[in-house]
């Protein structure tokens, strides 16, 4: 959640984000847990307040710079959401 608001802090007062720390939000193991830990409720709001800042368009680059918009918007895990019975029906 911290990479999230960290873009959009950054975009809010339109501040650029160090390479390094660019490098470290854009690792697999920061987006495992995202999508692991993070609920889907939880990542929503932080978009909506991105979506408000005075600087919003500047998001998306950095969204999909990146690579957030691959946890953000894949689909759930199957198990996490309903069972293969629920898939037969």
């Amino acid at each position: 959640l911290r990479s999230l608001r960290c873009i959009r802090f950054a975009t809010k007062f339109d501040f650029a984000i160090e390479s390094e720390l660019e490098r470290v939000i854009s690792s697999q193991d920061i987006h495992s847990s995202l999508k692991k830990d993070i609920s889907r409720e939880r990542m929503f709001t932080e978009l909506t307040k991105m979506s408000k800042g005075p600087h919003y368009l500047a998001a998306l680059p950095l969204l999909f710079r990146t690579k957030l918009v691959e946890p953000i918007f894949s689909l759930p895990d199957k198990g996490s959401l309903w069972t293969e019975e629920d898939l037969q029906h």
